[in-house]
Order: C-alpha cells, then structure tokens, then sequence
C-alpha cells in the first residue's frame, strides 16, 4: 500500500508540474514567471527524490528484485 501511496503522489506532482508548465506562456510578468518555473521544478525534483527513496524501502522490505 505504502509503495503504490508513493506512486500516485509522484504521479501527482508530475501532473501539477506539466499543469503549471503549460500554464506559464499565460503569464506576462517575467519575473513571476520565472519564479513558478524554478520553484516547480524545485518541486518535481524534490518528489522525484522521495519517491525513489519510497521505491527503494518498498523494493527492500518486499524482497523483490527489479531489473
């Protein structure tokens, strides 16, 4: 359960991050925009990091291999 939570909440952030990329050209004010890019790629990678550290916990405490 633990595993699949960790998924769907990484799989999350990625949607919001695309959301927010695609929202950006709307935005005029340089500046503003380029702090919600930076910040959501802050984001992305922070998830990005949790959740391979979750797969990781999972994968070890199930014993399983992945190739």
């Amino acid at each position: 359960d633990a595993g699949v939570g960790a998924l769907m909440a990484h799989a999350a952030v990625q949607g919001a991050f695309y959301n927010v990329q695609i929202n950006l050209p709307g935005i005029s004010d340089e500046v503003i925009k380029n702090e919600i890019d930076k910040e959501s790629r802050r984001l992305l990678s922070e998830a990005e990091t949790k959740s391979k550290l979750a797969r990781e916990i999972v994968i070890r405490k199930i014993g399983c291999q992945i190739s």
